[in-house]
């Protein structure tokens, strides 16, 4: 493990010694703000309108399904653009200037590599999504009333979403020296798996059951309304493994290419 955090820590530091984390961060936050105003924004404007006027449905009239629910959806479309950015360069920098083959010499074998880097992204995921905490901090200040369980499931949710999406950011910045590929490769192949739930309503019956199942906003919602689900966990989780063993594969590959 001390090789880990030695190549954990490697990472962490070029984050933060560099411009990236802190452009990523400060994007991430301003957007999540402005959804998150927008969201009570609508939602104070409602509930005045819905107290002067009673015919008004209220239905969905509450702060966890009319905010929270809204901002951690939006949320996820922020990191379907952040997290590529996050993660391009972790292999793709390594192979360019040609500190892989270097890195690999020591004693250090391919998992741990991956799993360092891993960790780090994880690491600037976590510093990145831990302050949306004083959204909630703040309409407890307002005197607003929310569900914590749906709140911690919510937040479940997200972690997992953005480790799958981290796990395979890395493997597309390890197909391409170019760091921009990486991103688009990652970039590309997320909103796709994002898009299933809606290709869904338009393909034969048959298939889609199976489209929902891959889709990956799909299994994040029911985290959303509060309902943790075994099958939504174990999704996450294997399409996180699967990725990460991807990458291992590929860096293992790389020597008989060479």
């Amino acid at each position: 493990m001390s090789r880990v955090f030695a190549i954990f820590s490697k990472d962490v530091k070029s984050y933060f010694f560099s411009i990236t984390a802190y452009i990523v961060i400060t994007i991430f936050l301003t957007l999540s703000g402005f959804f998150f105003s927008t969201a009570m924004s609508y939602f104070s404007l409602y509930s005045f309108q819905a107290s002067s006027q009673p015919y008004l449905s209220t239905e969905g009239l509450n702060l966890t399904d009319a905010v929270l629910g809204n901002l951690f959806f939006n949320i996820c479309v922020i990191l379907l653009l952040m997290i590529p950015v996050l993660t391009m360069r972790l292999m793709a920098e390594e192979q360019k200037e040609g500190t892989l083959e270097l890195l690999l010499t020591y004693p250090v074998n391919e998992k741990e590599v991956v799993l360092g880097k891993f960790l780090a992204a994880g690491f600037v995921f976590a510093v990145m999504l831990l302050p949306t905490m004083t959204h909630l901090f703040l309409l407890r200040w307002l005197g607003g009333t929310f569900e914590w369980g749906v709140v911690a499931s919510g937040g479940i949710g997200l972690f997992l979403m953005g480790m799958a999406f981290i796990s395979f950011g890395i493997f597309s910045s390890s197909l391409s020296e170019n760091q921009i590929i990486g991103a688009v490769i990652s970039f590309g192949f997320l909103l796709l798996l994002w898009m299933l739930a809606w290709v869904s309503q338009f393909v034969p019956p048959a298939f889609a059951g199976l489209a929902g199942e891959f889709s990956l906003i799909r299994h994040v919602e029911d985290f959303f309304k509060g309902i943790v689900e075994v099958k939504n966990i174990v999704y996450y989780l294997l399409f996180t493994f699967f990725f990460f063993l991807l990458t291992v594969w590929r860096l293992e590959a790389r020597k008989w290419v060479r």
